[in-house]
């Protein structure tokens, strides 16, 4: 995901991570079969895994640019 910003791809997870999670507490109440269950557990995990990958990456170009307040300590790394 190169080409999409990392802002899209945090919010891409947000949505992820909402739906799952409101579907999950929807099929609380109407005992959803184990593969729907594992498909939401699944959604929920890619959501998260979008969030973190869309921070890191912001993050990795804000060091690119030079803009991290704390460049000097990524020298010593």
């Amino acid at each position: 995901m190169r080409g999409v910003p990392p802002i899209v791809e945090t919010l891409a997870g947000v949505v992820l991570v909402a739906v799952a999670a409101s579907q999950l507490v929807a099929g609380a109440q109407r005992f959803p079969s184990f593969a729907e269950t594992l498909v939401m557990l699944v959604l929920l995990l890619v959501g998260i895994a979008l969030i973190y990958l869309g921070f890191e990456r912001h993050r990795d170009g804000k060091r690119a640019d030079g803009r991290s307040r704390h460049s000097r300590d990524d020298e010593r790394w």
